[in-house]
């Protein structure tokens, strides 16, 4: 007997303990990163109650589930054990994203060079353990499918349910094929507005699942939740293909770049990705250069570091998210008309009392992108600026 042969053989006879093995490994693997995570992130990170209630959802809550429909199918494998399992996987599979992201928010942006230097390796080991924990459980929850099929013989039920689990698994592929086609370094989370399209590719997942719960409706093959777990994956998927049409605020296009080209005295690239969002007294534009681009800075426009006293006046979000950016430019105007150039400075805030506008941008040398905040409305009082 070849050693494929018995490896096989092994398998067939071991299918159980493989299975089980995998779901309680993957499912400790997720609580032990979880608990770890929420301890050090609390105690050391003070990150926001937003990103800790997240990872007690998700990997925590996901990991306990596992666990619970492992004790469930313990004997026999049942679909609610499966349900529960597949539910725990789904939280697994929403709690990866959780690093990236925090690496990625304001409150991480904000913390000192030695803080951000002490966590990204951290975290890289967080991801690739829950990586880890959800590539186990995915194999043990698959090993449980194949025993149901061997043991019982219900293939449609098995089918009804499997297409049922699949659209809940549709929405997190979904999400992950955005956040993947989106340079969230540039564009933030704004960029994955613009491909939320993406999630009508899976809508025919959830359809087809509640045609075939429909069908066989009275067959006992837990038609309504099917139908209803089925129903929700849809709405989902279908509010989220819709949010770039309800972004009403937010543009895709390089107008609002254009309308300030004449307006300032540096040169921003020709061609240029754009995502803007439109505030009551201003706008944030989120734009990136090509390749071969580079800032041309013989004159001197650009700073190699931004005026403390903008941060009055400029969006938190802004002040926030340029930690890392290399060059800066200010400049303002008067009722939209243009400052005559030798009456005042750029990057230097008015001296004279007044209203003004002003357009505020930020250049990151390593991803190309900008961040320019447009008709930012100022006020300078008692001539306090000068």
């Amino acid at each position: 007997m070849s050693f494929v042969e018995k490896a096989f053989t092994w398998f067939k006879s071991n299918n159980r303990k493989v299975e089980k093995i995998s779901l309680l490994v993957g499912s400790l693997l997720s609580l032990v990163v979880g608990l770890v995570y929420n301890i050090f992130a609390d105690i050391n990170l003070n990150t926001s109650v937003g990103f800790v209630i997240y990872g007690l959802m998700t990997g925590i809550a996901g990991g306990a589930l596992i666990l619970w429909g492992l004790y469930m199918n313990l004997f026999d494998v049942t679909y609610k054990g499966l349900a529960i399992i597949a539910g725990g996987i789904l939280l697994n599979i929403l709690n990866i994203f959780m690093y990236p992201a925090y690496l990625q928010s304001e409150a991480f942006i904000l913390k000192t060079v030695d803080v951000q230097t002490s966590v990204k390796p951290l975290f890289i080991v967080f991801i690739i353990l829950s990586i880890i924990s959800v590539v186990l459980s995915l194999a043990g929850f698959a090993l449980q499918i194949y025993q149901r099929i061997i043991e019982f013989k219900d293939v449609k039920k098995l089918i009804v349910c499997g297409v049922s689990y699949a659209s809940c698994l549709a929405i997190v592929v979904a999400i992950f094929i955005q956040f993947c086609a989106t340079e969230v370094s540039v564009f933030k989370l704004h960029g994955v507005i613009e491909h939320s399209w993406v999630s009508f590719l899976f809508i025919p997942i959830p359809i087809a699942a509640l045609v075939l719960a429909y069908l066989n409706r009275n067959e006992k093959v837990y038609f309504k939740a099917n139908a209803i777990t089925s129903g929700i994956c849809c709405l989902v998927l279908l509010l989220s293909g819709l949010t770039k049409a309800m972004s009403v605020n937010t543009k895709y296009d390089d107008s609002s770049i254009d309308a300030i080209r004449e307006k300032i005295q540096v040169e921003l690239p020709e061609t240029l990705d754009v995502i803007s969002i439109k505030h009551k007294t201003y706008e944030i534009i989120y734009a990136k250069a090509d390749e071969n681009y580079s800032i041309n800075n013989s004159a001197k426009k650009w700073q190699n570091t931004s005026d403390s006293k903008f941060d009055l006046y400029i969006p938190e979000s802004v002040t926030q998210a340029i930690e890392d950016y290399d060059l800066f430019y200010f400049d303002y105007e008067i009722d939209d008309v243009p400052v005559v150039e030798d009456t005042h400075t750029i990057n230097k805030l008015p001296t004279l009392s007044g209203k003004y506008k002003a357009t505020y941008i930020a250049y990151n040398k390593e991803t190309r992108g900008f961040i320019i905040v447009k008709d930012l409305e100022i006020e300078i009082k008692n001539a306090t600026a000068a």
